[in-house]
């Protein structure tokens, strides 16, 4: 899994050979899941009071704008 900070640029030029994970710098939690058949959808990594992980889906790219996956996030 990268980190790196997401833009609408990147998001749309983005071509993955392999199931692909990218973790957004700006907004701790975001997460950016890529598939070679070309769809990309955000989630949210949360832990809860027990300390295990869970992710929550937001939406897919390009429905749910970079903008918007990230206010929900901040949530």
């Amino acid at each position: 899994m990268s980190k790196r900070e997401l833009t609408d640029l990147m998001l749309r030029a983005l071509k993955v050979a392999q199931r692909t994970e990218i973790k957004d710098t700006r907004q701790v939690g975001l997460e950016l899941h890529a598939y070679p058949s070309g769809k990309r959808s955000f989630s949210f990594r949360i832990r809860g009071p027990d300390g295990v992980s869970q992710r929550v889906k937001l939406g897919s790219y390009p429905h749910m704008k970079l903008g918007e996956a990230r206010e929900k996030a901040a949530e």
